[in-house]
């Protein structure tokens, strides 16, 4: 298991926790890439084992490896992890 799928298997429940208590609303797909075209995207419902829609993993992630964590109702989550370790901030996005 590559150090970025230890990173997500261990830190799934603590964003799923920051989600709860943010009130996002599940189920949510959680979107991760990095720059050599790598890329991850998951259907995370709590209390379920998370669903793969998309995956293109071919050998070790580049860092920084970027991500978006969307809710049902529009909240997004940017993650990055990169040579310093993981980073997240809330980006509320605009709804019409």
């Amino acid at each position: 298991m590559s150090a970025l799928h230890e990173w997500l298997t261990e830190s799934l429940s603590k964003l799923l926790d920051y989600c709860e208590s943010h009130k996002l609303k599940p189920p949510y797909i959680f979107c991760v890439a990095s720059p050599d075209g790598q890329a991850l995207v998951m259907r995370v419902i709590p209390g379920r084992d998370p669903e793969t829609l998309a995956e293109r993993i071919t050998a070790n992630w580049q860092l920084p490896v970027s991500g978006l964590l969307l809710d049902q109702t529009g909240q997004a989550l940017k993650l990055v992890v990169d040579f310093e370790g993981f980073k997240h901030e809330s980006v509320q996005t605009t709804r019409h």
